[in-house]
């Protein structure tokens, strides 16, 4: 049997799935529904396909001197299922989403092709050791076409994908000149100890990763803003939604010069990678300057010159980063508190797609906006830490607020940061009738 080291990618998933233990922190799960009732032996022998095509579904992972990883043969039974509701397909998925896949020798992925009336759907729950959220895309416009192939019985050509391949391909990278100039950079970038941008202080440190969902859909008055607004200032949707979100963490940090939050890079270098299903992604620290006086357009400029370097850099590890800041900085911790991440990526099928929380979030706030089946307006989810938000109000208020700096930006209400205003009326007036409602009544209890 012949064994492969871990890229970076892996490893990172791999100690924090070893350091929480029998938790489902490594999950992702998502389910895909198709408009129609569809045959469920062309489904689950679609799937096999894929699965069968593609190596790096079937790696599994074992410990020796290192952790290291082996592509298994044999592919597991998907079951069919069928459900009665929606609620009760929902049920179903967010206990599929929170069971643990495991980590030792186990297989790293489970589906289920289902039924809910006259609809057929696909659930599915990967390893992020062998999958990120370009994979589950990746994945369903793979399982359509091969069905639709199937239903046909027209010939196909399935792509042979091998995620090992990325194996060496890293190793070669670690001894190039690329990797130094790469390690130049993020060494030059943090070259003193970086601020830490908070989302909420707190009285003392948990180690409890346990998380909770929120979710929010824009309205489309907004979301046709928005699109007004990206269109006639040459600005991407992603770079908008960071611009509030720094905007805010600017303004609740106000002895900043600068805001660092995550965001994801797909860490695929060409076409070929884009075809392999595996994890890849990583998540890179994002530093901008913000002073009170400059512009929303300035601010939107740096983010974006951002985006560009470290699309160059992407390559290097994030826990590079932080050994040399740990060594050379005395910085501990994390270099964000939040992450952002802008999905749109498209499944080209007639399909509608849902992702299912696995309960757990290595970081205290995680944004997810979601416009990926074309619809009209986009979606906010939220990952939150419950021990950092204990009452789901706070992450409520946190995402209005975040609407209402976008609302001010795309109706052009401030042109520069120092005019933007973080709390929305409504919430203004809570608070005022709450202080009545207490001036009232303290002096008939005293």
């Amino acid at each position: 049997m012949k064994y492969y080291n871990l890229t970076t990618p892996q490893k990172n998933i791999w100690n924090l799935q070893k350091y929480y233990g029998d938790t489902a922190i490594g999950n992702q799960c998502g389910a895909i529904f198709y408009k129609e009732k569809r045959d469920n032996n062309l489904l689950k022998k679609a799937i096999y396909h894929i699965i069968d095509s593609q190596s790096g579904l079937r790696l599994r992972f074992v410990e020796k001197e290192e952790p290291v990883q082996y592509i298994a043969k044999e592919l597991e039974d998907i079951p069919v299922m069928s459900f009665a509701t929606m609620d009760k397909f929902d049920d179903f998925a967010e206990n599929f989403a929170k069971n643990p896949i495991g980590l030792n020798d186990k297989v790293m992925y489970r589906f289920v092709v289902f039924q809910i009336g006259d609809r057929s759907g696909i659930l599915a729950a990967l390893s992020h050791l062998i999958s990120d959220a370009w994979t589950f895309s990746f994945i369903a416009g793979q399982v359509d076409e091969i069905y639709h192939n199937l239903e046909d019985g027209a010939d196909y050509d399935i792509w042979q994908a091998d995620y090992t391949e990325y194996v060496q391909t890293e190793k070669d990278y670690f001894i190039s000149e690329r990797y130094k100039k790469d390690k130049s950079y993020w060494e030059s970038k943090y070259t003193a100890q970086p601020e830490k941008s908070i989302i909420k202080m707190l009285p003392a440190k948990s180690d409890s990763i346990e998380a909770k969902r929120f979710t929010k859909c824009l309205s489309e008055k907004l979301e046709n803003k928005i699109n007004k607004y990206c269109s006639n200032n040459q600005v991407t949707q992603a770079v908008l939604f960071e611009t509030a979100l720094i905007t805010y963490l600017a303004k609740i940090n106000g002895e900043n010069q600068t805001i660092t939050i995550g965001i994801p890079v797909l860490n695929r270098s060409n076409a070929k990678e884009k075809k392999i299903a595996g994890m890849f992604v990583s998540t890179m620290p994002l530093t901008v300057q913000v002073i009170e006086n400059m512009t929303i357009t300035e601010l939107a400029q740096q983010i974006s010159k951002g985006h560009m370097e470290i699309f160059r850099h992407q390559k290097y590890p994030y826990s590079d980063i932080l050994k040399y800041l740990r060594e050379k900085q005395n910085f501990s911790g994390n270099l964000y508190d939040v992450m952002i991440s802008y999905q749109n990526a498209k499944t080209d099928t007639e399909a509608e797609t849902k992702w299912y929380s696995n309960g757990y979030s290595e970081v205290p706030f995680v944004v997810h906006i979601d416009n990926r089946d074309g619809k009209s307006t986009h979606t906010i989810n939220v990952d939150y830490q419950t021990a950092v938000f204990k009452d789901e109000r706070e992450v409520e208020y946190i995402v209005s607020r975040l609407e209402y700096i976008i609302a001010q930006i795309v109706y052009e209400a401030s042109t520069d940061i120092k005019g933007i205003d973080i709390i929305p009326q409504e919430e203004k007036n809570l608070v005022l009738e709450q202080f009545n409602d207490t001036y009232v009544q303290y002096p008939r209890e005293k």
